[in-house]
């Protein structure tokens, strides 16, 4: 659990264990075993076009990164974001769905922080672009960063609550990146 499975997603909790091999002795010299086990899982796997709740977790010039679930943003300045990697861009999809909503809202009040301590936490990132989100907003960094409406009142920043629609995804063999909009309609500050 805790992990993130490209194809399948970040695996949330396991339901079901439906079958664990005979255990193999590993060569390395440490005596451990190693067990090929078949469960049934609940997972975590963006899709495009999927509406998600999400938590503001920083903002920039540029847009701002959101954390979604367990799916942690990351910041742009960190060494270990990917830059320029390609994302697929996708045609708008229907409206959002309220029970996929609400389902999303649960995993977003069930969120355990990550450990910063804990080696090779990789988690997807979930960021919106400046040119994704309303034209409404304009980016102020007087005081706190934020997007900020032309009336002044909303303002996206650090910790506050956005449904945005999944536009683009990159996944990768145990990391996801994704590309999300605030530019359509029911999206936008919570």
């Amino acid at each position: 659990m805790g992990r993130c499975s490209g194809p399948h997603g970040y695996i949330l909790a396991v339901i079901e264990v439906l079958n664990i091999s005979q255990g193999l002795v590993r060569q390395d010299g440490t005596g451990k075993a190693t067990f090929g086990v078949t469960y049934k899982a609940v997972a975590l796997r963006p899709w495009i076009g999927e509406v998600l709740d999400a938590l503001v977790s920083s903002v920039n010039k540029m847009g701002f990164f959101a954390d979604v679930g367990p799916m942690q943003a990351r910041d742009a300045t960190r060494r270990d974001a990917p830059g320029g990697r390609a994302l697929r861009p996708a045609a708008p999809a229907a409206a959002p769905d309220p029970q996929r909503c609400q389902h999303t809202q649960a995993l977003l009040r069930a969120r355990k922080p990550p450990n910063p301590h804990k080696q090779n936490n990789k988690t997807p990132q979930i960021f919106v672009s400046n040119h994704l989100i309303p034209d409404e907003f304009a980016y102020s960094a007087t005081g706190e960063p934020a997007f900020v409406s032309a009336d002044a009142s909303a303002a996206i920043r650090e910790g506050a609550e956005v449904r945005l629609r999944v536009v683009g995804i990159k996944v990768d063999a145990n990391e996801i990146f994704c590309i999300g909009s605030m530019k359509e309609d029911f999206l936008g500050l919570l």
